[in-house]
């Protein structure tokens, strides 16, 4: 009996040990992917704002000499507008771009000097580093610069993209292309195939169409779960089944209440 006491004592203790060790590792996993995917964002963003800096410097180091001999301010005040004129040109040619994609002999013109301007105004700065810096490494800075507000400018087009009808329009069609094409890549099998084989595959098909009829339903205003299991004619179990199933596929949706594709 005491050898009986002594095994369960020490599986019991040797479980909880388990558990509690399979909790920290969870919690460190969770504390570094978190940690690394916050950072990774961040830096995502502060680089490009962060690449120009070596070109400023060099900008604002080198005009304090012969032959322009700025002091402090104005060498500070030149070094910022070089870089406050990459991003700024970037971002009107963005903007012509826009308009370009909507109306193109409109536009034609303007994007064309916006990118004219661009590229100017960068060849510009490589000959005033080219005949005022005698280090040659230093004509890479503006290169730099100009990759940082192009990299910059283009997050920030995409972002402001994303808002518009338009983008959503085009999201919402690859989303029904995709689930489409997964439905018409199911199998189609043969009659002397199996009978249990094809009763799964029917099954198969089955939960597909209505899953593609589950995203159909809560694209745009979304309905709510039991309104979405009314309309199949099935529990909200399987709907919550069928949720779960196309977000793990990569469909982004809110689920509180009212059940609705992200935008």
């Amino acid at each position: 009996m005491k050898k009986t006491f002594t095994w369960i004592a020490n599986n019991i203790n040797t479980q909880a040990f388990t558990n509690l060790y399979d909790s920290l590792l969870f919690v460190i996993d969770f504390i570094v992917s978190r940690t690394s995917d916050s950072l990774a964002g961040i830096l995502i963003k502060a680089l490009p704002l962060l690449a120009p800096v070596p070109n400023a410097v060099s900008v604002w180091r080198i005009s304090q000499h012969a032959p322009l001999n700025y002091d402090t301010l104005q060498a500070g005040a030149l070094a910022a507008s070089v870089e406050g004129l990459f991003f700024a040109l970037t971002a009107v040619a963005l903007d012509m771009f826009d308009g370009y994609l909507l109306d193109k002999n409109r536009y034609k013109w303007p994007l064309w000097i916006a990118v004219s301007l661009l590229i100017g105004f960068f060849g510009l700065v490589e000959v005033i580093v080219l005949f005022i810096e005698t280090n040659p490494v230093a004509m890479a800075f503006p290169v730099i610069s100009l990759i940082a507000a192009i990299g910059l400018g283009c997050a920030r087009w995409h972002l402001r993209n994303q808002k518009t009808p338009h983008f959503a329009k085009l999201a919402k069609a690859s989303r029904v292309k995709i689930a489409t094409e997964k439905a018409e890549n199911t199998p189609i099998l043969h009659e002397n195939v199996d009978p249990i084989a094809k009763m799964h595959a029917a099954k198969q098909e089955k939960i597909t169409q209505r899953r593609m009829t589950i995203l159909q339903m809560i694209d745009g205003e979304g309905l709510p779960l039991a309104e979405i299991a009314k309309r199949t004619d099935c529990s909200t179990r399987t709907i919550r089944n069928d949720l779960e199933a196309l977000q793990s596929a990569g469909h982004s949706m809110s689920v509180n209440g009212v059940v609705k594709l992200a935008p």
